[in-house]
């Protein structure tokens, strides 16, 4: 009884390990640099869980991957994922960002964004 007992409060206080992924290409009509940063929002706190270096685009795209994983605890469910973006696109330092749906799985999305022309 003991042992079973051990067992399941075990299993009460351990989390899972929640895997995002986010790849794409960004295009501006003008070479750019551009920094992401990828970031889950629990409880309407954010964690940064991968930061990409400054990087600068090869004419006038950028294709660009990042991932990260973040520990939940057994009382969390889901994340909200978010895309920063800081970019140069235009001449000037913009930061846009993307949020994701709430998940409560492993996440791998494509997301495209024209810097110059978009609604974020």
């Amino acid at each position: 009884l003991f042992v079973l007992i051990a067992v399941l409060v075990a299993s009460c206080q351990s989390g899972y390990v929640q895997n995002v992924t986010v790849h794409g290409e960004l295009t501006c009509p003008y070479p750019f640099s551009y920094r992401l940063l990828l970031c889950v929002s629990l409880f309407f706190k954010h964690f940064y869980i991968f930061q990409l270096q400054s990087r600068t685009s090869v004419g006038k795209t950028a294709k660009y991957s990042i991932s990260g994983k973040f520990e939940l605890s057994s009382h969390d469910r889901e994340i909200e994922p978010r895309l920063v973006i800081e970019h140069t696109c235009g001449g000037v330092f913009k930061c846009v960002c993307k949020d994701f749906d709430h998940t409560e799985n492993d996440m791998n999305v494509k997301f495209d964004l024209d810097l110059k022309n978009n609604d974020l």
